[in-house]
């Protein structure tokens, strides 16, 4: 329900009516007499979740859209307030992340997200894989996220994996 509070004013969860409200996994999710009931929102990563009255505030972003400021309900009614870019970016160019697990050390096993490279106006030679990119997250305080990322679409798009 949470993460480590060491970024001042971060939030992930709010008191909301007779339950809470929390990012869980990749959506929005209300929860009440033990169950937890999605918003559906058509974002995937979401921070700073302030409640006033029935209204829920936060940033919200996706693999494909850049962080917005929505204000929201709980049943996935929405109004964007603040955009943090006015342009956007051409679809067919985003490669949208795959969450992926393997095998680490001492038989653990590690997670992330893989980026496939994406340009419609480019295909790599048959039989060969592109070029991988290997980048780590700066834990513990900050953490890979699947919200768009124009870093790693700028490499995606030139028939680079991430």
């Amino acid at each position: 329900m949470g993460l480590p509070m060491w970024v001042f004013g971060l939030s992930t969860w709010a008191f909301y009516q007779n339950g809470v409200i929390f990012k869980h996994d990749s959506q929005l999710s209300f929860f009440q007499d033990g169950r937890g009931h999605p918003i559906p929102l058509p974002y995937t990563a979401y921070s700073y979740i302030q409640v006033q009255g029935d209204e829920i505030v936060c940033i919200a972003a996706s693999a494909c859209e850049s962080s917005v400021i929505i204000r929201a309900n709980r049943m996935g009614q929405f109004e964007i307030l603040c955009r943090s870019r006015i342009d956007s970016v051409a679809q067919d160019t985003v490669s949208v992340p795959q969450a992926i697990s393997f095998p680490s050390l001492e038989g653990r096993v590690a997670y992330a997200w893989f980026y496939p490279p994406k340009n419609p106006l480019f295909e790599g030679p048959n039989g060969t894989l592109p070029p991988l990119i290997v980048m780590c997250h700066g834990g513990p305080t900050a953490q890979a996220s699947d919200e768009l990322n124009l870093g790693i679409q700028y490499w995606t798009s030139r028939g680079f994996a991430i």
